[in-house]
């Protein structure tokens, strides 16, 4: 009978010091996976607010060389482009088709005087064309 209550009791520590550990076991893994979590979340909302804020300036180069069939949906693709600072360059180096007058008169575009300057030899640019901004 002593036994009996002995081996009870023993069970009864045992199980004690089984739960007590699993629930500090449990209560620690909290404390660091939501540590973790925290960390994580703040670097996250601090290179969200950075990348919003900085926006490095791109410039698109589309050639187009008898495009004249496909260029305006080029640019207008680009144009849906989720980024803030960015210009888009279509270089027409002498289309025999009607690549230059498609994309002037679908976006409205005029002639503007623009030094080029050209670091390298190439053809003489013939003419610059350009769109109001909001475009």
């Amino acid at each position: 009978m002593e036994f009996v209550k002995f081996l009870l009791n023993f069970v009864e520590i045992c199980f004690g010091s089984y739960l007590i550990g699993y629930a500090t076991f449990l209560f620690i893994s909290l404390c660091v996976g939501s540590s973790v979590v925290y960390k994580n979340m703040k670097t996250k909302n601090l290179k969200d607010k950075v990348n919003k804020n900085i926006d490095i300036p791109v410039s698109i180069l589309i050639p187009a060389y008898n495009e004249e069939l496909t260029v305006t949906d080029t640019i207008k693709s680009l144009l849906d482009l989720d980024y803030s600072n960015y210009e888009i360059i279509i270089i027409d180096d002498g289309s025999k088709d009607n690549t230059s007058k498609n994309i002037i008169n679908y976006f409205g575009m005029s002639k503007v005087s623009k030094k080029v300057e050209q670091l390298l030899e190439t053809s003489k640019v013939v003419d610059v064309y350009e769109t109001s901004p909001s475009i």
